[in-house]
């Protein structure tokens, strides 16, 4: 008989858990609690985090699946195993670490770019104070005029139909079938 028990606590009005036991001499003792964040980071695959760890190293990469794996040293996976757990996982992987990466296809290649993200929306190059010689106003546009009817007339739609509805019930007229 199995002296150890993993116990799943969940609920409405709590945060799930997995609780895992052992028995010694009628006793049950915890010997680790795992949150449901716990549980998902470990259901990455360990390559995934030794590719992050090599994109961090090098900072900027590009390549196809198979040229990323011998470059990080990884042979315990196929590249197309990769690329799928690459879709699944990179937001809990990469992400976090400021590792952005783009997929792209050619007719030979499919292509992965990684790169550093630092949060400051990709305007590194642009000076603020040129911004006014591209044509860009300092204020808001006023709305144009056929915006303005197709918002007049969803208006009149949305009033015609709330009649109707009060209309039926204030008679007891049952719904028109459709």
């Amino acid at each position: 008989m199995s002296k150890t028990a993993t116990i799943r606590v969940i609920g409405r009005d709590m945060d799930e858990k997995m609780l895992h036991i052992r028995e010694e001499n009628c006793v049950w003792t915890l010997d680790e609690e795992e949150t449901a964040e716990q549980q998902a980071l470990k259901a990455i695959p360990d390559y995934l985090w030794k590719v992050a760890d090599y994109i961090d190293s090098v900072g900027k990469w590009q390549g196809t699946a198979t040229e990323l794996l011998v470059a990080a040293n990884i042979s315990d996976v196929k590249p197309n195993q990769f690329t799928r757990k690459m879709a699944h996982y990179a937001r809990d992987v990469f992400s976090p670490r400021g590792i952005e990466y783009k997929y792209t296809r050619t007719e030979q290649k499919r292509l992965f770019e990684f790169f550093h993200d630092d949060d400051d929306g990709d305007d590194d190059d642009i000076d603020i104070s040129e911004l006014f010689h591209w044509g860009i106003p300092q204020t808001s546009s006023s709305s144009s005029a056929s915006s303005l009817r197709s918002l007049e007339g969803r208006k009149q739609a949305w009033a015609m139909c709330c009649h109707r509805a009060t209309r039926r019930k204030a008679y007891g007229a049952s719904p028109e079938p459709l």
